[in-house]
């Protein structure tokens, strides 16, 4: 079996698994239920709920508008890392409640920022701000991709794909214990690479506890 770094040879591996051959069309939906597993907060590995991975940032840059109190929010958006202004200025993260209420009238210099369906500042900026925003981001997606797709949780962490994915191919058929199996597993592999990439991060003080998972 050869190591699993893309699409194909993800799928060749539960192919090996599972000892199934007709069951090929469904890899996608298998892979795509496996990746909104990877989408959800990540959590210990004995919590009952499902964890996600996080293991890539995105470094987004531009300026702020002068118009709006916010920008938009990008679509592989999972979380927060930080977000500075020019010449390294770093805005304090709150939660969405907590914007709302330290909204200040008139224009100025943001000091605040949070996150809900877009990027909240505490004032409309008196000045088109420079600013970097990082974020964790969803990896690419591979469903319906070439046979050589590939992101950065299959090149990086293959054992978590592969797990996810045993995980629901197992559910999907019937083999309840094998599905319980691959799931601790996928949680287990799931909180180790988090841990790693974490790991490699400049420390930014407490932004995880921050994180607002109850009101996303």
């Amino acid at each position: 079996m050869a190591a699993i770094s893309t699409k194909a040879t993800l799928e060749a591996a539960v192919e090996g698994f599972i000892k199934r051959t007709d069951l090929t069309s469904y890899y996608d939906v298998w892979e795509q239920v496996a990746e909104e597993m990877m989408r959800a907060p990540p959590r210990s590995p004995e919590e009952s709920k499902m964890t996600g991975v996080r293991v890539s940032i995105t470094r987004a840059t531009g300026t702020l508008s002068t118009s709006n109190p916010y920008i938009s929010k990008p679509s592989d958006y999972l979380e927060p890392y930080s977000f500075y202004l020019s010449d390294r200025r770093q805005l304090t993260w709150v939660t969405k409640d907590q914007i709302r209420g330290a909204f200040r009238s008139g224009t100025g210099e943001p000091r605040l920022w949070s996150v809900s369906d877009v990027v909240q500042f505490d004032i409309q900026p008196d000045s088109a701000y420079p600013y970097e925003f990082a974020y964790y981001n969803s990896a690419t997606s591979i469903v319906g991709g070439a046979t050589s797709a590939a992101n950065s949780v299959l090149t990086a962490y293959p054992m978590v794909y592969l797990s996810a994915v045993l995980s629901v191919a197992y559910d999907f058929t019937g083999d309840n214990e094998n599905a319980g199996k691959w799931l601790g597993r996928y949680r287990v592999f799931a909180d180790a690479a988090n841990r790693k990439f974490g790991e490699g991060l400049e420390t930014l003080g407490s932004i995880a506890s921050f994180t607002d998972y109850s009101n996303p």
